[in-house]
């Protein structure tokens, strides 16, 4: 009779323990059941965009931007790796680089958007960018002009550069003025032409940024010589006789 009760009284004893186990993992799953579905955070959780900066101004050509964009949910808290897609209205003036980052390529106005991609439940939102060159400096290979003929025309060799070493162009390009257009004209291409006989200015002005150019016409030449007869004689034998020529 003991060894017949033993394995009973040891299968009542691991009947409540396996009991109990079962017990366990039911209420286990159903607290699976019955609990909202957990998520990380995600483009469905974003509530807005927040663009910095949104107001941009490139003073140089190949000068880069970078824009932050922060993805937050209702809460206000920040919502990481959400793919985001920029992009620029105008190409030819703003380029982007990716992530963010932009070229300015020339002078204008453009506008940067970021968006969640691939989903558009959440607005947009855009930054302005200005692209104008100012003036960091003027090169040119000599500070004096000389012209030696009426209607001589002569090139400035003169150069305004940007921050990053690009020469002004388009809205942003530099002004030529003539101090005294009697004497020497200039144009927009800094070609000056002699007018008359005479010294003045020519000066290239870029915003706060100006070089002046001494300019000197000498159209002009004055000589002096003498005229004598063959029968003259004594100190009165040479007379002093200008002659002017113009070229």
């Amino acid at each position: 009779m003991r060894t017949t009760r033993e394995p009973i009284l040891q299968r009542l004893c691991v009947r409540p323990a396996l009991l109990r186990g079962l017990a366990a993992v039911l209420s286990l799953a159903s607290s699976f059941a019955c609990a909202d579905s957990v998520t990380g955070p995600g483009a469905s959780s974003a509530a807005r965009i927040q663009l910095d900066p949104s107001t941009v101004t490139a003073v140089s050509l190949g000068e880069t931007i970078q824009f932050n964009a922060r993805v937050l949910d209702e809460g206000g808290a920040l919502l990481s790796r959400i793919a985001l897609t920029w992009t620029s209205s105008d190409t030819t003036i703003l380029v982007s680089e990716g992530n963010g980052r932009f070229r300015a390529k020339t002078n204008g106005n453009a506008s940067v958007t970021v968006g969640l991609t691939n989903d558009d439940h959440l607005p947009k939102q855009t930054a302005q960018i200005v692209v104008h060159q100012e003036a960091a400096q003027i090169i040119s290979t000599s500070d004096t002009l000389k012209l030696f003929a009426i209607g001589q025309t002569i090139t400035v060799q003169a150069h305004v550069k940007d921050a990053l070493g690009n020469d002004l162009v388009g809205s942003a390009a530099p002004t030529w003025r003539s101090a005294n257009a009697a004497v020497a004209t200039v144009d927009s291409a800094g070609n000056v032409t002699a007018k008359s006989d005479g010294e003045m200015l020519i000066t290239l002005q870029s915003g706060q940024l100006s070089k002046s150019f001494f300019t000197r016409v000498s159209a002009i030449v004055r000589v002096s010589g003498c005229v004598s007869s063959a029968d003259a004689v004594g100190p009165e034998k040479c007379s002093g006789v200008p002659l002017t020529v113009r070229r």
